[in-house]
């Protein structure tokens, strides 16, 4: 029996943690021995880890040392690990600034002592514990997923990720055109991208969909978001294109699930533009499905993605979806089921009305990858390397 380790922050509401509690429901335990790694071992998404998975959390020493900052602020005590940890960053801040090749991750793994249990396969299903995983995890295999479309914003970045990429066997992409991304910017490591798309509980999501309707949904048409409130998702535009469609006179409502940092700055936002009475910050929803299937219409205005689930999940509920230009989004576009937008608020509420008042012309699909999920993970851990 191999022995798996998946690597992955927390098990909170989030698209990644869906697809990985999708993919553990996939394997067969009759072959496989799987630990989920985590720091924080609740969340929404605990209670759908089948009962063969032993989910465990970092070591203590671990947990800090591998914690932003931010999230340091949370301990409840001040130990000689949180010190070691914010000298460690303060090092960083200077020395970065004469050397941008330095890696705060060399210094801090420089604390962490190897894992006592060795595995088959290491997997950092969220990329930020590839290094981690490399060299503290004992393993025969080391992989990593990448959720997202590779956006690199500078010369140094793209070295440090072509050695962190590098470190790992296989890469993981969850689309076709992130793949091809990659093999564009990473010629060398060409060999490690593999393509395997995420998997969804079609049944579970329809069965949770029917729970209620939204009391909230009083109007003509309502439209949907779901999203951490983070730069990424992008809300502001769809707040400055909600203030355009606002001032047609047509009758509707926006519903933004999720939370995050920038949830203070969208309300300021929203107060800004008189808009309290049309576009609504819901929070995280434990059950989003009600919210999605009651709409008239899905609209993802993110910046960057790798192949968003919350789209797959609006199209599995039958409803249409406007989508912003970028990989990630179009690929579930086609000319019955949405609109594909430019990546500004004129072309977004464009593309929004005329989607609302064409609503009877479009069928909305259930998005099935083409690829058997489970089969390329197997082709994967059992390195039969047959991923196309």
């Amino acid at each position: 029996m191999k022995k798996v380790l998946f690597v992955i922050r927390e098990l909170g509401i989030g698209g990644t943690e869906n697809s990985l509690v999708s993919l553990l429901n996939l394997i067969d335990y009759t072959k496989y021995s799987v630990d989920v790694m985590v720091h924080d071992d609740m969340g929404y998404y605990r209670q759908f880890i089948p009962k063969e998975v032993n989910v465990i959390r970092f070591r203590k020493k671990d947990d800090i040392m591998l914690s932003t900052l931010k999230e340091l602020k949370n301990e409840k005590t001040i130990n000689y690990f949180f010190i070691k940890k914010l000298c460690i960053s303060i090092k960083y801040f200077f020395i970065k600034k004469i050397n941008k090749n330095y890696k705060p991750m060399d210094s801090i793994l420089r604390q962490i002592s190897m894992y006592e249990k060795s595995y088959d396969i290491a997997i950092s299903y969220d990329s930020r514990y590839m290094q981690y995983i490399k060299e503290k995890i004992k393993a025969t295999k080391y992989i990593s997923w990448y959720h997202f479309s590779y956006n690199f914003t500078n010369k140094n970045k793209l070295m440090q990720d072509e050695y962190l990429f590098g470190l790992m066997d296989y890469i993981v992409l969850v689309s076709h055109t992130c793949k091809m991304n990659m093999d564009k910017i990473f010629p060398k490591l060409n060999s490690k991208f593999v393509y395997i798309p995420n998997s969804l509980n079609y049944e579970q999501i329809l069965k949770k969909s029917n729970e209620f309707i939204p009391d909230e949904y009083n109007t003509t048409y309502t439209i949907c978001s779901v999203g951490r409130l983070e730069k990424q998702k992008n809300f502001e535009l769809a707040i400055k294109a909600c203030k355009i469609i606002k001032n047609t006179n047509l009758n509707f409502k926006w519903f933004i699930i999720g939370d995050g940092n920038d949830r203070g700055y969208l309300q300021k936002l929203i107060d800004t533009y008189q808009l309290n009475d049309t576009i609504f910050l819901l929070g995280k929803k434990v059950n989003p499905y009600p919210y999605i299937k009651n709409s008239s219409l899905y609209v993802q205005t993110s910046i960057f993605e790798g192949l968003c689930i919350a789209v797959a999940e609006a199209l599995s509920l039958n409803v249409p979806i406007v989508v912003t230009n970028i990989v990630g989004l179009k690929e579930y576009v086609n000319s019955e089921n949405g609109f594909i937008s430019e990546m500004n608020e004129y072309d977004v509420s464009t593309k929004i009305i005329t989607a609302l008042n064409d609503l009877e012309n479009f069928n909305a699909q259930r998005y099935k990858p083409k690829d058997d999920t489970y089969k390329l993970f197997i082709n994967l851990v059992e390195g039969e390397n047959n991923f196309e």
